[in-house]
């Protein structure tokens, strides 16, 4: 256990997720209306979708209570995809930028400011994940040999 009390427990006041949700937010309605139709389908769509799994990743991560090293493990891979896609919606809106799909200049300056402070949070977060309360070597024993079962499926 971690030898703090469910009682004592709290959601983290991290700003990285109320910034992936303004992301989201922000890039859907410049989605909605302002990209002619001519890219909505090719750039237009699959950066909504980036943004959306971003906070998708995000709210995964918070769900891994950081008590059992398996836990810290999955916290720190949900944040890893986060930033994978926090990356790849900041490779499209560059994209964006150089084609030029109708969106002003500024307001896509600062989108990409958004999202490389959104990166920079998660890398931050994700280099703070670290294992809460002690394990005892039984707990992870037991931890292992969930991760061995867990990789035997992988084959």
């Amino acid at each position: 256990m971690s030898g703090v009390p469910e009682s004592k427990r709290s959601e983290s006041k991290a700003r990285f997720m109320p910034n992936a949700q303004a992301i989201w937010d922000e890039v859907e309605r410049i989605q909605s209306s302002k990209v002619t139709k001519a890219y909505r389908f090719t750039l237009s769509v699959p950066m909504v979708e980036a943004a959306r799994s971003c906070v998708y990743n995000i709210n995964r991560a918070d769900k891994f209570y950081p008590n059992t090293t398996l836990n810290a493990i999955e916290r720190r891979r949900y944040l890893t995809l986060a930033i994978a896609d926090a990356e790849q919606l900041f490779l499209d809106l560059q994209h964006a930028k150089r084609v030029g799909i109708g969106i002003k200049d500024a307001r896509l300056a600062n989108l990409l400011a958004m999202v490389e402070d959104e990166m920079k949070l998660l890398k931050a977060a994700r280099n703070n994940v670290k294992l809460i309360g002690k394990e005892s070597p039984e707990d992870r024993r037991e931890a292992l040999a969930q991760e061995l079962a867990w990789l035997e499926q992988l084959k």
